[in-house]
């Protein structure tokens, strides 16, 4: 889909509630986040969601120490995980018993190297695994083999044209599922474009199968670029723009969500469209700048704005944001019903705009015991969540452990005999929830 189709796909936006077939209808309905932010609960259950959960203790040495994980991603006996830090990115190889396998990338100028990891997926059927490299300046997607070798590269886009994604707790860039490489980009571009697509789906090749753009942008299509023109950096707070979207798979389901839009949409692989599939009420809405200029107001946390998404067997769970609190949402997905859990941050005034600092409120974990979970990255049937060994060794008392009461008591114990044998300055200790179906 490209730049002319644009009118096409917002007709087919707009009017997808009243196409779709009697079946899906029954599955669509509103989400009254509004209201529902105000039925608390003290605590939100890891096993509403998951039915198991595996800890991976990773070994620890000077060729795979681990300073910050970026993305994760998982196979059937592999995990693979983005390590950054200010000197390099390197993408490291783990089997599931946490034992170091190999560097699958690393950075450098060889045709082979990276210039920097911006998001990875695995193609598990054919044991190859998909780079996001230089993205907004030489745009390309390297292909290695788990074993670090290289197969080939393709060109995501020209090189120059703006691909940055959002870095949120998650990689919100490249990604790969299905025979398909996924793009997300936030806006404002600065590469002089004005085609302002956020979701872009590429063939194994590299060819465009869609572009998809927030029908609510498109709306202010020529605010955003009198607004963009001419920015400097320090200026930047006066642009208009977005994150990039919220992406989440569930087995078949792929969802998207645009910030500040109240629509989670459904990605259809087979006829590569994106429709409406839950409506979130989320109450008033202050005016377009407020919402799109990058510099923040005080009055613009005053409202509620949806900022993370997963989906389970039986619920959805919705990060939302108002005033100073993130909640998290468990929403059933036959009734609608919503139960919220509520963290509370600060106001902060940045370089150059205000932010909220607030985590996303986190579950319990009821199948091992431990520290609360919430995942950094997530695959279509599991979530990963990485614990720093400080962390886990500060916080975790592991004689309450060993008596507290869990689903999972043998998995609760192999937890209290990692920590037991823990020093701090160990990598980090993966837990890894499959989810119920």
């Amino acid at each position: 889909m490209n730049k002319y189709l644009l009118p096409i796909l917002s007709i087919l936006l707009l009017a997808s509630c009243n196409q779709e077939s009697k079946k899906d209808k029954q599955i669509m309905f509103e989400i009254n986040v509004e209201e529902g932010i105000k039925n608390k609960v003290d605590k939100l259950l890891l096993s509403d969601a998951a039915m198991d959960i595996d800890i991976i203790q990773l070994e620890t040495n000077d060729s795979c120490f681990i300073q910050k994980i970026r993305k994760m991603d998982i196979g059937e006996s592999d995990l693979f995980i983005n390590n950054v830090s200010t000197a390099y990115c390197r993408l490291f190889r783990f089997d599931k018993s946490g034992k170091f396998k190999n560097i699958v990338s690393r950075e450098g100028d060889g045709p082979m190297d990276i210039m920097s990891i911006d998001g990875f997926g695995i193609d598990e059927k054919n044991r190859l695994v998909h780079v996001g490299n230089g993205f907004g300046f030489i745009n390309e997607i390297k292909t290695y083999r788990y074993d670090g070798s290289w197969v080939n590269t393709i060109k995501a886009a020209r090189p120059g044209e703006a691909l940055f994604g959002t870095f949120n707790w998650d990689q919100r860039g490249y990604n790969y599922f299905n025979g398909k490489h996924v793009i997300r980009r936030f806006l404002p571009l600065q590469d002089g474009s004005k085609d302002n697509w956020q979701i872009g789906i590429l063939d194994a090749s590299g060819k465009v199968l869609a572009h998809f753009y927030d029908p609510n942008i498109l709306c202010y299509q020529k605010e955003i670029d009198t607004n963009n023109s001419g920015h400097s950096i320090d200026k930047i707070r006066y642009a208009w723009g977005t994150s990039s979207p919220v992406q989440n798979r569930y087995f078949s389901h792929i969802n998207f969500m645009f910030e500040a839009n109240d629509t989670i949409y459904r990605y259809n692989e087979k006829n590569n469209t994106l429709k409406p599939r839950y409506i979130m009420d989320c109450g008033k809405r202050p005016d377009a700048e407020s919402i799109y200029k990058m510099g923040k107001n005080s009055d613009y946390f005053k409202y509620i704005f949806a900022f993370d998404l997963l989906e389970t067997k039986d619920y959805l769970y919705i990060d939302v944001e108002k005033d100073l609190s993130a909640f998290l949402l468990r929403v059933d997905k036959q009734d609608g019903k919503i139960q919220s859990l509520e963290l509370e941050g600060e106001l902060v005034e940045g370089a150059m705009t205000k932010y909220r600092k607030v985590d996303a409120p986190h579950f319990t974990n009821d199948l091992c015991g431990g520290l609360p979970f919430y995942p950094t990255s997530t695959t279509d049937r599991q979530w990963l969540c990485a614990y720093n060994a400080f962390d886990l060794l500060e916080q975790v008392d592991i004689d309450e452990l060993k008596q507290s009461e869990v689903l999972l008591p043998e998995k609760r114990d192999r937890l209290v005999k990692i920590l037991e044998n823990l020093k701090e300055d160990d990598n980090p200790v993966i837990m890894v929830a499959t989810l119920k179906y």
